[in-house]
């Protein structure tokens, strides 16, 4: 189901759900970015929203 990557949308987490079991890339047509911290001032504080363990 989820095995078809997509280009635009690169990630090395493979305990994902949804990434794609060949590459490094995500099969989800988008995702959801998300914010850790009431004001994002760096990388650390926002995350990928969309992410499931597998």
């Amino acid at each position: 189901m989820f095995d078809k990557r997509n280009d635009s949308i690169e990630c090395t987490v493979d305990e994902c759900r949804y990434h794609c079991k060949d590459d490094d890339y995500c099969t989800l047509n988008k995702i959801k970015v998300v914010k850790n911290d009431i004001m994002a001032e760096n990388q650390e504080a926002t995350d990928c929203g969309s992410f499931e363990m597998k």
